[in-house]
């Protein structure tokens, strides 16, 4: 799929390929269905230019300790794998600006809320074709 260019964007992180499909997202909005994504700032920001109506939620932890402390009790990655991530989470954390939203995740089910809020209010902007 990548050397076909059938990717809307992929990275490799930490060791491993991501990518999304462009395929399956086209066929999501073409049945008039929301995308949820779950992406690095380059990726979403090189879908924000292939798609300018896409609405970017940048997601922060309620700090980088609560970050860090987060990663260590997954247990999954060395001290080396977690420093690299903090690394890469603050410069992510640099371009939040270029989002549309920012949602805190220190509850997930208040961070869900929130997030479903702005799909719905999102929603209904694109239906009445004006700011509520």
């Amino acid at each position: 799929m990548l050397t076909d260019g059938e990717f809307l964007e992929w990275t490799e992180a930490y060791g491993h390929l991501y990518g999304t499909s462009k395929g399956e997202v086209d066929r999501i909005v073409a049945l008039g269905k929301d995308v949820l994504m779950d992406l690095d700032t380059s990726g979403a920001l090189n879908i924000k230019k292939m798609y300018p109506d896409a609405v970017l939620i940048f997601l922060l932890p309620p700090s980088f300790e609560e970050l860090k402390e987060r990663i260590i009790k997954r247990g999954s990655e060395d001290k080396e794998e977690i420093e690299k991530r903090l690394k890469g989470a603050a410069a992510e954390y640099e371009r939040r600006h270029e989002y549309d939203y920012q949602v805190v995740n220190e509850d997930v089910l208040e961070a869900c809320s929130e997030i479903a809020e702005i799909v719905e209010y999102v929603r209904g902007v694109e239906q009445d074709g004006k700011d509520k």
